[in-house]
């Protein structure tokens, strides 16, 4: 488990009130087009306690495929039984870049097998992140996992907490190059100026994402957990 201290929060702004409504619509409709798929794979909630970071790749099959989710459609990549890449497709760039993306991110992926329904539902279950980045990365990734499920930080904040005060800037930069959405929550870190700031797959989303836990904690785990399943084309 990632080995970070809780870290100081201030609530999610007022701002992600408004959309609340809008989200709870979203998620009921995403619910009901998962009926088409043969197995739902549950995921729970994701804090310090419940991510664990990986440095070295494991052993097991590369796989890579589109993924359904609670907030739209996405690409999954895995190595054996670890995450190591989702990127939701929202953005405008479409499978075909984001599969191009994670396999020059990890080469070994080069000859990925297709995913399947039991290899997302041991990875999503296990919550393993592998990761590939700097010793300065990969610290700001294990400290986005100590932001409690329905809390915030700014990006000055979470410099403080790494020792390095000086440091926003960088924290910011290290934070935009994550490359597991959501798992590794990097949208719960917010601009000190407040409004939900840049996020690379869109600031309607991270908007979304962070009004759909607002407010929330270890005792909604059941019903805040979202659906992603492999889509299989016909």
């Amino acid at each position: 488990m990632c080995g970070v201290r809780r870290l100081s929060v201030h609530p999610v702004p007022k701002f992600l009130a408004q959309c609340r409504l809008k989200v709870g619509l979203d998620l009921a409709r995403h619910s009901r087009g998962d009926l088409l798929l043969a197995m739902a794979v549950q995921i729970g909630h994701v804090d310090e306690f419940g991510v664990s970071i990986l440095t070295r790749v494991p052993e097991g099959r590369w796989r890579v495929g589109r993924v359904s989710t609670g907030w739209g459609e996405a690409v999954l990549g895995l190595c054996g039984e670890a995450l190591a890449y989702l990127a939701f497709l929202g953005s405008g760039k479409g499978v075909t870049h984001e599969i191009a993306h994670f396999k020059r991110l990890w080469p070994e992926a080069a000859a990925a097998q297709p995913l399947t329904v039991q290899a997302v539902a041991t990875a999503c279950r296990d919550r393993r992140c592998l990761v590939r980045g700097t010793d300065f990365q990969i610290q700001v990734w294990t400290a986005l996992c100590g932001i409690p499920l329905g809390e915030t930080l700014t990006y000055g904040a979470l410099a403080r907490r790494l020792g390095r005060p000086e440091a926003a800037r960088a924290v910011g930069s290290a934070v935009g190059k994550n490359e597991i959405a959501w798992v590794i929550p990097c949208h719960r870190v917010l601009p000190q100026s407040g409004g939900p700031g840049g996020y690379r797959w869109g600031a309607r989303l991270k908007i979304q994402l962070l009004a759909s836990e607002a407010g929330q904690g270890p005792s909604a785990e059941l019903k805040l957990r979202q659906k992603i399943v492999p889509v299989f084309d016909s």
